[in-house]
């Protein structure tokens, strides 16, 4: 069995939109101690959110892409990305700091934004 976290993804609803940078590392250090390797992090509503007049998070999506630097090669860390905030530049540097994985997300009627969100990825 694979587990993947999602707690500094999903559970930043819980704090705001994020949790701080300190926190995501914290996270992420017991996370990949407790050989749990495949984590989703960053801003509540995704990569991009913020750009696109989402909730205010403590950190930027760029601040998240450089902390996760040192843990990259220990594990698959990832971002939800939002299909209606798909942005190709963002992407591709998530991709240059070393991103493992961005899990595309869509509401019902939205295909045609999704299919354009994975064509990014």
């Amino acid at each position: 069995m694979k587990i993947m976290d999602c707690t500094l993804r999903d559970g930043a609803n819980v704090v705001g939109a994020g949790f701080s940078i300190s926190m995501t590392k914290l996270i992420i250090e017991g996370l990949l101690n407790s050989h749990i390797t495949t984590i989703e992090m960053g801003h509540c509503t995704g990569l991009g959110s913020m750009q696109n007049g989402g909730k205010i998070a403590p950190v930027s999506d760029e601040e998240y892409l450089d902390a996760i630097a040192p843990y990259v090669r220990k594990g698959h860390i990832g971002m939800f990305q939002s299909a209606k905030n798909a942005n190709e530049k963002l992407i591709h540097k998530a991709a240059e700091k070393g991103l493992s994985f961005l899990r595309i997300g869509a509401n019902a009627g939205d295909g045609d934004t999704a299919i354009q969100a994975i064509k990014m990825v």
